[in-house]
């Protein structure tokens, strides 16, 4: 059906937005395809299922050198997912995240974990999710604690080097569920 055939006005001016968006998005695409395509590090980061091209444009852009970190934990708490430790006296308790770091990158991560978890059949990251879920946590917890995951492969990727997996369809399909939730989450 095309979209002058579409009796509703609402509806119309939804599906020209739409359109628009995705325009937009395959535009920015190709520009950050442009701006990033002699960098490394990037084409790493975009290998992880659940990285579309600004995922990991931006996460490239805010880590820099991953040298700078000695390791995982550094990494992690540079972007602030992991536990606040608040302790007195003797005892020790273990608060929600430590929000250090940019909000841009932990929502990013945090989408690209659920993307991840959602797409890889069998990954650190999908056990992960699968046996918090399964213990009853609430999902926003369940997604913090999955990025952090994700956010130790990615150093792992960064520090060796490596592509994080060759199956291309399983890219495909990761890439094109980050793109629809970046989109959405722009809206």
């Amino acid at each position: 059906m095309l979209i002058y055939e579409l009796k509703d006005p609402v509806l119309r001016i939804l599906v020209a937005e739409a359109k628009e968006i995705k325009a937009r998005v395959e535009k920015e695409s190709k520009v950050i395809e442009h701006f990033f395509k002699d960098i490394e590090m990037f084409h790493l980061i975009h290998s992880i299922p659940g990285f579309g091209m600004v995922s990991a444009a931006y996460l490239t852009s805010m880590v820099m050198d991953v040298d700078r970190f000695q390791n995982s934990n550094g990494f992690t708490a540079y972007f602030g997912v992991v536990p606040r430790i608040r302790e007195s006296a003797e005892v020790s308790h273990r608060c929600s995240t430590t929000h250090r770091g940019d909000e841009e990158v932990r929502r990013l991560v945090m989408q690209a974990g659920f993307v991840h978890a959602n797409t890889v059949d069998d990954s650190v990251v999908k056990r992960m999710y699968d046996r918090l879920k399964s213990r009853g946590m609430d999902h926003r917890e369940v997604l913090c604690a999955c990025a952090r995951k994700l956010l130790v492969v990615v150093w792992s990727v960064l520090k060796n080097h490596r592509p994080y997996v060759d199956d291309e369809e399983l890219l495909r399909r990761s890439e094109e569920m980050s793109d629809m939730l970046l989109e959405e989450s722009t809206e």
